[in-house]
């Protein structure tokens, strides 16, 4: 999901560096305009990695966050969980997108193929769309 994220950012014009949030990932976000945080969900909690990094950062500068979180169930307590650690870290998630292997991602629009197929479309059509606001 976070690829196809990425993707669909760099259709509409962002330069986008991934890495993982392991202990080389980068400390600073200084020299970014906006920060994805994605992982998948484990009983109900973001994963480890993700919840790591934020706390071994610290301080996200204000920069604009995307959570992106996919798991098989329920998906929202972990979205909760995830801006409020974004919060701790002087930070405001811009968008928060929670994709599901196991259920409808589209509810609206009744889609008919795998679920993960339409959460791959839709984390590519979101990242395609995400515009920031004037700061």
């Amino acid at each position: 999901m976070s690829e196809a994220f990425g993707e669909g950012l760099v259709a509409s014009g962002w330069q986008v560096s991934t890495t993982t949030a392991s202990s080389q990932a980068p400390a600073t976000v200084a020299g970014y305009d906006l920060i994805i945080l994605g992982s998948p969900v484990y009983g109900g909690a973001p994963g480890k990695p993700l919840t790591g990094y934020v706390e071994r950062v610290a301080d996200l500068g204000g920069k604009p966050v995307v959570v992106l979180l996919t798991g098989a169930g329920d998906i929202e307590p972990a979205i909760k969980l995830t801006e409020q650690l974004v919060a701790q870290a002087s930070s405001h998630p811009i968008r928060s997108l929670g994709l599901t292997t196991m259920k409808p991602n589209d509810q609206a629009n009744r889609y008919t193929g795998s679920n993960t197929d339409r959460a791959i479309q839709i984390a590519h059509e979101t990242g395609q769309t995400l515009q920031l606001a004037p700061q």
